[in-house]
C-alpha cells in the first residue's frame, strides 16, 4: 500500500531526469550563439528594409565585475531606445547598458555595463536592445519597433 503512495512521485522524478537528459543529448552547448552581427528582417519574407547591429566589447573577452564598454553600430534610420543585459543560464536581474556617447554620424552608441559574479563557472549572458525605425528616413509608412538580442559568454 505504502508503495502505490510513492508511484506518482517516482513516476514524476523520473520523467523529469528524462527531459533533462533529453535536453543536454538533443540540445548540445555551444560556445557563440549568435554572431556579432544580426540582421532583423521587419516584414517577414518580403522585406526590404533590414536592421543591422554590431557589438563590441572592451575588454575582451568580456569579464565579470568590472566595468564593460559595449559600442553598438545600429544602421541608418534607426534609434535605439532602450538597452539592457541578463544572465541567460542564471537569471540575475537585468540590468540597464548606461548611455555614455551617441556619435549620430556613424551611429555609434557607447554604453557601460556591469555584470555580477555568481557561482557559476561559465555564465551565458543576453545583451537585449529596442530600436525603432524612423520612418522618415526609410519611407515607411508607420514606425516600427524591432527588439534584437545577442548573446556572450563569461568564464571565471
Amino acid at each position: 500500500m505504502q508503495i502505490r503512495n510513492y508511484l506518482p512521485v517516482f513516476l514524476l522524478l523520473m520523467t523529469l531526469v528524462f527531459i533533462g537528459v533529453w535536453n543536454k543529448l538533443v540540445i548540445p552547448e555551444h560556445d557563440n550563439a549568435l554572431s556579432p552581427t544580426e540582421t532583423v528582417c521587419l516584414d517577414g519574407d518580403a522585406c526590404l528594409n533590414k536592421a543591422r547591429l554590431q557589438i563590441a566589447f572592451s575588454p575582451d573577452p568580456v569579464v565579470v565585475e568590472a566595468e564593460i564598454r559595449v559600442k553598438l553600430y545600429l544602421s541608418d534610420g534607426w534609434n535605439l531606445k532602450k538597452a539592457w543585459v541578463e544572465g541567460v543560464n542564471m537569471y540575475m536581474g537585468k540590468s540597464p547598458l548606461i548611455i555614455e556617447d551617441i556619435h549620430h554620424q556613424n551611429k555609434e552608441i557607447t554604453a557601460i555595463m556591469f555584470l555580477g559574479s555568481c557561482s557559476e563557472p561559465k555564465m551565458h549572458w543576453r545583451i537585449t536592445t529596442e530600436w525603432q525605425a524612423d520612418k522618415d528616413a526609410l519611407g515607411l509608412s508607420a514606425n516600427q519597433t524591432v527588439i534584437s538580442t545577442y548573446d556572450f559568454f563569461t568564464n571565471r
